[in-house]
């Protein structure tokens, strides 16, 4: 194994989450799971998300000492580690996919039409046309999704204005070919608009020169908040984006925990874990014998507010108490 490194609310919610009510004995030969990750193997992240994956294929069953075999693939951010993962995964055969993240999701799409495919941390599945019907997944893909939509903005918006009021122009930090999309791009930016930014920046990253220097550019033009959208680059260069805007001193906003565990300032977004739980359940139910159409694509429903307090005192910020009350945790 050593290697390189929008809210939907279906009535059907509570079933798609729920366990069946007996789950099948398994027998006979052992079932072939692959998981192709976006993070590296070594990444703090990794273990966390392995073990997510194999305690809910255990609920229903399925374990790796019993009748499951699990492959993982690390891709640690590299689009085309991604794409020859995919290939390889493909070529091996397995009973199902967990595909971490949209460029892994789109690798697999593209390479099999027939082995079940089950994606994490997509925001946008019918925008990125993984899925026609949210609700009964036609072909061969299904999971969950963080759709990041106009609500999500305002959150992050608001609370750049409460911590750096400030700030009368925001940046939003974007990986070229990641979710977010130019359909996105004018809701986020009538969003800045009403919370009166004057205007919003876009700051295409490909590499962690490239952040440093996006970085520098804002930072030397003053009185500019930051958003870092979530994207895979994001997640897998979280502690080189989270060292160079703390390092200029930029007020930035962040989509989920562990960029604040980091040392980012203000994380407000899905829990990470929990996409990678429900699509175990998922596989598991495939194994079992139930198709992609019986499983609809389902949304978030954790949230978490997290404030680095200790960040917070480096960049001379003080943090409203209003605002502190309001976080589910904060970091010392």
């Amino acid at each position: 194994m050593e290697r390189r490194d929008f809210i939907l609310r279906l009535s059907s919610a509570a079933f798609a989450w729920s366990l069946p009510a007996h789950a099948q004995q398994q027998s006979g030969r052992t079932k072939h799971v692959a998981v192709l990750m976006n993070l590296a193997e070594r990444d703090p992240m990794s273990n966390p998300r392995v073990k997510a994956i194999e305690d809910g294929l255990a609920q229903l069953g399925w374990t790796q000492e019993r009748n499951l075999r699990i492959d993982y693939r690390w891709a640690g951010g590299d689009s085309n580690l991604i794409r020859a993962y995919a290939v390889e995964l493909v070529a091996s055969g397995p009973a199902a996919i967990i595909a971490n993240g949209t460029p892994a999701a789109k690798a697999l799409q593209t390479e099999t039409h027939i082995i079940p495919v089950v994606f994490n941390h997509v925001a946008d599945p019918v925008g990125v046309g993984l899925v026609k019907n949210l609700a009964q997944p036609e072909g061969n893909i299904t999971g969950f999704s963080f759709f990041f939509d106009p609500p999500m903005y305002g959150k992050w918006l608001e609370f750049l204005k409460e911590v750096a009021p400030n700030c009368d122009r925001v940046a939003v930090m974007i990986n070229p070919g990641a979710d977010i999309h130019d359909s996105q791009l004018p809701t986020l930016r009538a969003a800045a608009a009403s919370l009166a930014f004057s205007d919003l920046i876009e700051l295409p990253v490909s590499s962690p020169v490239e952040v440093e220097e996006r970085c520098s550019e804002i930072a030397a033009k003053g009185n500019i908040g930051l958003i870092v959208q979530p994207s895979p680059f994001s997640g897998a260069y979280r502690e080189a984006i989270v060292s160079a805007i703390n390092r200029h001193k930029i007020c930035a906003v962040y989509p989920f925990r562990y960029f604040a565990a980091a040392g980012a300032l203000l994380s407000y977004g899905p829990d990470v874990l929990d996409p990678f739980r429900g699509t175990a359940l998922y596989t598991g139910r495939i194994l079992n014998g139930e198709k992609i159409a019986d499983l609809p694509v389902q949304q978030a429903t954790k949230f978490e507010f997290v404030i680095n307090a200790k960040t917070a005192k480096a960049l001379g910020i003080a943090v409203p108490p209003t605002l502190l009350a309001r976080a589910d945790e904060v970091i010392e």
